[in-house]
């Protein structure tokens, strides 16, 4: 499965490409909404992972842009974030398809990456 992640957090980056690519994903990284999209762009993802508070581009946003884009149109889209006051229905209403809390376990973030809402 082709990941993209999207987070302006480095260790957040590391730590899930790592995790993945061990698993046997194939793992691209960006540093924000702006450069996830041309990243996005090229790379064609099946899930993107996205956080929600990022500088240039809010993960919604960024979601958006995504859903427009046709290489990303259908790609996955997990948001992953820290932020205590989102919720599930807000990032449903954005158009991602599965909302989780970091830190998430690595089963959570696998189920969410794999079940259609």
């Amino acid at each position: 499965m082709r990941v993209l992640i999207i987070d302006d957090d480095a260790d957040q980056r590391g730590t899930l490409g790592m995790l993945l690519g061990a698993l046997g994903h194939e793992v691209q990284a960006a540093v924000d909404g702006p450069s996830g999209l041309v990243l996005a762009a090229a790379f064609q993802p099946d899930v993107v992972l996205l956080d929600l508070q990022m500088p240039v581009m809010s993960g919604y946003e960024t979601a958006a842009a995504l859903r427009l884009a046709p290489a990303s149109r259908e790609s996955r889209l997990v948001l992953l974030t820290g932020s205590a006051t989102a919720t599930s229905e807000e990032a449903t209403g954005a158009g991602f398809d599965a909302f989780l809390r970091k830190p998430a376990s690595a089963a959570a973030l696998l189920g969410a990456m794999a079940s259609r809402a």
